[in-house]
């Protein structure tokens, strides 16, 4: 198998060869299954991140989100930590692009949103597999903040199909998700 940074190598490869057209394409096939999907549908308050680079694309849907009245939140990263704080959000054209790239709004301390409030989490990653195991980017960041037993949120993530591999590393403090929507 693999290792995790062979697959990280591998994904950003793959997805870096993507035209824009291909990669259009497959990021509204994505959205318009999330946008269909019960849980999407029922969810009052969501957690996403932010995509960059040649993610699979997050912007339409944290857009269509904010449109039906949803609470929105996305990851402000402390850098000293290596963690990130939820924050609520009303409008994606105020973000702003962090050091690594990354639109994220400011840290406000009175737009904090616990973890637990989230009834969805979309959660990034590299690679996946068909039995919820998920390789990240590396920090940690999503196996630390969704480590609580007290959170409870529906974690659907959201990839190509060429980032869904029969089998990923996964160690005992990876996070799982519960689902996974791909093109």
């Amino acid at each position: 198998m693999k290792t995790k940074l062979q697959i990280r190598k591998d994904m950003e490869m793959l997805r870096n060869k993507l035209t824009e057209e291909e990669k259009t394409r497959m990021d509204l096939s994505i959205y318009n299954k999330v946008i269909e999907h019960q849980v999407y549908k029922d969810a009052e308050s969501i957690f996403i991140y932010v995509s960059y680079r040649k993610e699979v694309d997050t912007h339409k849907l944290i857009r269509h989100a904010l449109n039906l009245g949803k609470t929105v939140a996305v990851p402000v990263i402390l850098d000293q930590k290596r963690e990130f704080v939820a924050i609520g959000i009303s409008d994606l054209d105020k973000l702003k692009k962090n050091k690594y790239g990354i639109l994220e709004p400011d840290l406000e301390q009175n737009n904090i949103i616990a973890a637990q409030k989230f009834d969805l989490a979309f959660i990034p990653g590299t690679a996946f597999d068909n039995n919820f195991g998920r390789v990240g980017y590396g920090a940690g960041m999503y196996d630390k903040y969704f480590s609580t037993k007290d959170i409870h949120s529906y974690k659907l993530a959201l990839a190509y199909h060429f980032q869904v591999l029969d089998r990923v590393p996964m160690e005992e403090f990876d996070l799982r998700i519960d689902e996974l929507i791909t093109d």
